[in-house]
């Protein structure tokens, strides 16, 4: 058997028996540690930009929405015979029908 058969064979029988790892005293200290101590961290600084940010986005809303409100206002005065002749020229086909 050579080198590559015999590593081949070594790794199917390891898949057998799978072995007990020890822990080192270190690792399991520390584990001991944060399992007893509970993990202890700051919580994060809020970021001072985002109320900025809100703020800015509230009356860049309120200000389109004004924006929008004045030129439907003066939009909204429109010609009724404008309306009536577009309507006319759409939907004549309608009269012929009655």
């Amino acid at each position: 058997m050579d080198e590559k058969e015999k590593w081949i064979q070594e790794t199917l029988q390891s898949v057998n028996k799978p072995s007990r790892i020890e822990v080192s005293p270190l690792l399991a200290q520390r584990l001991q540690n944060i399992a007893l101590n509970g993990v202890q961290q700051m919580p994060p600084a809020p970021n001072p930009i985002i109320p900025w940010l809100a703020a800015a986005s509230i009356a860049l809303l309120l200000g389109i929405n004004i924006l929008t409100a004045l030129w439907y206002n003066d939009s909204a005065s429109y010609d009724i015979s404008a309306a009536h002749t577009v309507y006319s020229e759409y939907f004549d086909y309608l009269e012929t029908l009655n």
